[in-house]
Formats: C-alpha cells, structure tokens, sequence
C-alpha cells in the first residue's frame, strides 16, 4: 500500500508518468547527487551503483561486480563490454560517453544527467514514453563489419547553437562526440571499428530543441535496420539515404510536417511504405531509385511542387506512371524542371488522358521523360 501510494504521488508530479511503473532494475534520478560514494537508485532493488572520478570529481560510475540482473541487462543491450571486463571487473565509466539508449533497455537523459534506468527486458512498446521523460530524440542504425573493418560517416548540418551529438558504439575507442553547430555541411566518421563486429550508431539530440538539420547517409556499404521512425519529429530540411544498406523500412508517413526540401531514396533497400503525397511543398528534389516501388506514387493528394526536380524510377508499373501523370497534371504549379519517370520503371500508356497529362505538364515548363 506504501508503495503503491508512492507510485501514485511520483505518477501525479511527473505528468503521469512514473518509471516504476516498469519495473526497472535500477533508476538514478540525478547523477549529480552522490551519498557516501555512491549515486542514490531509486528502484526497489536498491543497487549500489559506485560514483568514480575519471576527470573531474563524481564524472564516472562503476557498475557492481556479479550483479546478475544487472549483468543479463547490459549483455542483451549489447553493451557489456562498455562496463564490464569480466563478470566481476566491472569498467570505470564516463556520464559523458553513456548513450541515451541501447536498445530500448537502457534510458539516460544525458543532457542533464539524470535518470539513468535500466530494465530487465526491451522497453521498446514504452521507447516514445521514455525519451519523452528524458527529453531525447535518437535515430540509430547498425553498421555491420564483414571481414575487411569499413569506418562509417555522416554528413550532416546543425541549427546553430542547439545540442546534438553522434554515438559510433565504438566504446572506449571512441567518446561520443557533440558535432558543430552550424548551419554548414560537416562530416564526422567512426574511428577503430574491426572486422565481424555490430556497432549501433546513435545520433540523439534534445526532443523539445532538435538540433539536426540536414542528414546525409551516402555509400555506407555496412549500414542495417535503419528504419525511417526514428526520424519522426526531426525538424529536417534535408534527408539522403543513398546506396547504404539493404534491410531499411522506410515509410513516408514519418516525413509529415517536416520542412523538408530535399528529399531523396537511391538504392537502400526495398523495404519502402507510404505515399509520396506526404511529403511537403517546400521540396526542390524528390527522388526515389531502385529502392522498391512500395511508396505509392498516386494515393492521396499530391503537392504542387512547382520548384521540385522529381526522378521517380524504382520499378513502378504503367499503371502507377499513368497514374502520378494524370493525377498530377491539374495541381502541379509552373517551374521549369525534370520530371523523369523512366529508368526501371515500366513505359507509360499512349492514351489521350495520358498524353493531355503530359501536355498540360509541359505548359508548366516540366521536361517529362518516361519509357
């Protein structure tokens, strides 16, 4: 009854909320408090969690040694190694190159170090819950090492003077790194990867002040399971996934409301849902190549995109082609541009409706070409 009661008060003060509610093995609330030593767990488990210096004082942990919950915990997120040797060497740990999340089983508000929970089994159903809590917004996605190690990087822009940060997994190689931010391309790579060995890259940022502008993911050979909702909310203007990996799901749904202007899909898996029509006026570049024709080309109400260069070529049928031509024409708006609906894709029908499309589009300055 105590605790339940205490559930109920901390629920009511944390906006209806409460991590106990699933069951963590530990919580530490603030990571800048620190008690004879050790930082104060908040779970019923009541974990000593031991406070460390590495730089300055307290800036570190060091998990027990032969916790068993603790240890199958870490071992299922995939990052053992970051804080353990052996079963009873744990690892001396810096606040600063603990990630967000690994895997749905670990939460941290790295921000303002606070909130470290962990949890016996992948919290994924609760993952919007959580980083909602810790104020966060991540994407990640894996790079996968064949025999020969391929190092991975990111072009990217910022909005200046936000926060936003890469983690490479490659833990005790390399720190997380907080990139630069300005509104100019920069690119950041992994250092240390090595052969046969999973890395899960995360690039977070704080979910009420999302730093990440621009994202460009080009000829990231290794690159697996990225997949397009874990990029909901981003304020991004500009989007590529080009010839990187081949397991990715992307859904079109997860680019509405964003500002986007460019916007473009080339040879990054098959794996693609949605329709076209939710992406926003605002694009200059629409571009879809031989990654699935999933994405529907026809559904829904489709923008004017008078400014927009559009290279659909990603084995869409006649009737698809036929389709995007005639729904288009009639709410498409002037500028001179490429409409290019050849390549895979299958030819075009030789049909009065489909001819009068293609006339209407040329009388808005389109170049159209199909097969």
């Amino acid at each position: 009854m105590i605790l339940a009661l205490a559930n109920i008060i901390s629920a009511r003060r944390g906006g209806g909320f409460n991590p106990l509610s699933l069951s963590p093995i530990l919580w530490i609330k603030d990571l800048t408090n620190v008690v004879n030593g050790y930082f104060i767990d908040s779970s019923v488990n009541g974990k000593q969690i031991q406070a460390a210096t590495t730089t300055t004082t307290n800036d570190s942990l060091i998990m027990p040694a032969n916790d068993s919950q603790i240890i199958a915990a870490l071992t299922s997120a995939g990052c053992y190694s970051q804080f353990y040797t052996d079963n009873s060497s744990p690892k001396i740990v810096k606040l600063s190159n603990i990630s967000p999340c690994y895997n749905d089983y670990s939460y941290y508000n790295y921000f303002d170090k606070k909130n470290l929970m962990l949890f016996p089994s992948a919290q994924t159903s609760n993952r919007d819950k959580l980083l909602t809590y810790i104020n966060t917004h991540i994407c990640y996605f894996n790079s996968v090492q064949g025999k020969t190690p391929a190092q991975v990087s990111i072009t990217y822009q910022c909005y200046a003077n936000k926060l936003a940060y890469v983690d490479y997994g490659n833990w005790g190689g390399q720190d997380i790194q907080k990139v630069n931010a300005t509104e100019t391309d920069h690119t950041i790579a992994s250092v240390g990867y090595i052969a046969n060995k999973t890395y899960n890259i995360q690039l977070f940022t704080l979910k009420n002040n999302n730093g990440w502008k621009k994202l460009s993911i080009a000829s990231q050979t290794t690159l697996n399971n990225i997949n397009s909702s874990h990029f909901v909310g981003m304020p991004l203007i500009n989007w590529i996934l080009y010839n990187s990996g081949t397991n990715n799901t992307i859904n079109s749904s997860h680019f509405v409301e964003m500002p986007l202007t460019l916007w473009r899909l080339y040879n990054s898996g098959t794996n693609v849902l949605g329709q076209i029509s939710d992406f926003p006026d605002s694009l200059t570049t629409l571009e879809i190549q031989l990654s699935g024709n999933g994405m529907s080309i026809t559904s829904g109400t489709l923008k004017a995109w008078g400014s927009a260069t559009i290279t659909l070529q990603s084995s869409y049928t006649t009737a698809s082609v036929d389709g995007f031509l005639i729904n288009w024409a009639p709410v498409a708006t002037y500028g001179s541009k490429t409409i290019s609906l050849a390549g895979t894709n299958q030819a075009r029908s030789n049909t009065t409706e489909v001819n009068n499309a293609i006339t209407t589009l040329q009388g808005k300055g389109k170049t159209i070409f199909t097969n």
